[in-house]
């Protein structure tokens, strides 16, 4: 299942972890396309993300994902213009796997990559054959890897194939129930 196999994204509330200049009505989540990309070559990040996070030309040249598995990207555009991407696989266990996420740095801390994330993994949850979400943040990204652990996100044991020099994080997207007493 593709992306736009669950379009359109609906909004899902915003709390009061959002920057107040934040307005959700002016985001969208789009299958990413050339046009995207073209506005995404001048995607800046921080300059401790530079370097860690692959640039968008570099995520999609390779289709294919080490898993095995096709790639799928998705812009994060903000009136109509793409502002962060992220790729993501789907495999035959139930899992997604999540890589690549990036947010142009003057759109940085107005809560447009939480609304993303959250966006994201409730359009799973809905729409998609996904119990759980993983990925891999290089440990020197510790600004990513507190950002997605403060979504829920835990830091687990990398399975084979995973990178040691990352953090492997994983969600449920399943809910649990409490222990009966």
């Amino acid at each position: 299942m593709t992306l736009s196999a669950i379009h359109p994204f609906q909004p899902i509330a915003v709390d009061s972890l959002f920057h107040p200049d934040f307005n959700e009505k002016a985001l969208s989540l789009e299958t990413l396309e050339d046009h995207h990309l073209r506005s995404l070559n001048n995607l800046k990040l921080a300059n401790h993300q530079c370097g860690l996070v692959a640039t968008p030309a570099q995520l999609t040249a390779q289709p294919a994902r080490p898993n095995g598995q096709h790639a799928h990207f998705v812009a994060v555009c903000w009136r109509g213009r793409a502002i962060g991407m992220f790729g993501y696989t789907l495999d035959n266990h139930g899992r997604a796997v999540l890589f690549g996420f990036q947010i142009d740095l003057a759109y940085q801390a107005l809560g447009i990559g939480r609304w993303t994330l959250r966006n994201f993994l409730a359009h799973l949850q809905h729409h998609a054959p996904v119990s759980d979400v993983v990925l891999e943040i290089t440990k020197k990204n510790l600004t990513a890897a507190a950002f997605f652990v403060s979504e829920g996100f835990r830091v687990t044991l990398p399975p084979a194939g995973f990178r040691h020099d990352a953090w492997h994080m994983e969600k449920s997207l399943t809910a649990t129930s409490a222990p009966s007493l």
